[in-house]
């Protein structure tokens, strides 16, 4: 008789601890890479590609955080980037326009365009759990990557110059990650 009990502990251990180990492998990531779409994957999609293929291959999450109003991306060809909708359907972050701003104060509205940028990385961080310097912003837009880095993101200039991402971006995450 205590030979079963001592022999269903066993089974129940073990089961356990896979059961925990694929809970722990699943559900956290150590990083995370967040594009901005204007201007950063919209261009330069080669160099687009590759970061998401880097990105993905490090199994990082992957989100969109975007200033466009709603959950808009029709215009982008998701296949040629390889990335599909379910890589990021639950992490798509787009501008609240709730803000103060009139249209006519541009230094308002890219701040507040920065702010909401961040307020999203900081909710993508808590709801993976992934630290904010190995959570990475790719955006266009130089107060975003200032915000970002101020509170504690990593952050790559997508710039007009490169069209997009820059060249070398596996040698960039890779000092990150």
């Amino acid at each position: 008789m205590i030979f079963i009990i001592i022999i269903i502990v066993i089974v129940v251990i073990i089961i356990s601890y896979i059961y925990f180990k694929k809970e722990n492998l699943t559900n956290d990531s150590s990083c995370g890479c967040v594009f901005d779409l204007d201007d950063t994957l919209t261009c330069g999609q080669e160099r687009a590609k590759e970061a998401i293929n880097y990105c993905k291959m490090k199994n990082c999450k992957i989100a969109i955080n975007t200033a466009r109003p709603t959950k808009w991306y029709s215009d982008i060809k998701l296949s040629q980037l390889n990335l599909n909708e379910d890589d990021f359907n639950d992490d798509f972050y787009h501008y609240d326009f709730n803000n103060n701003c009139t249209f006519a104060s541009n230094s308002c509205l890219q701040e507040s365009i920065a702010n909401n940028k961040v307020k999203h990385l900081q909710t993508f961080s808590r709801k993976w759990n992934i630290k904010p310097n190995k959570i990475v912003l790719f955006d266009d837009q130089i107060t975003n990557i200032k915000f970002a880095k101020n509170a504690g993101f990593s952050a790559i200039h997508a710039n007009h110059v490169n069209c997009g991402i820059p060249n070398s971006i596996t040698n960039v995450l890779e000092t990150i990650f």
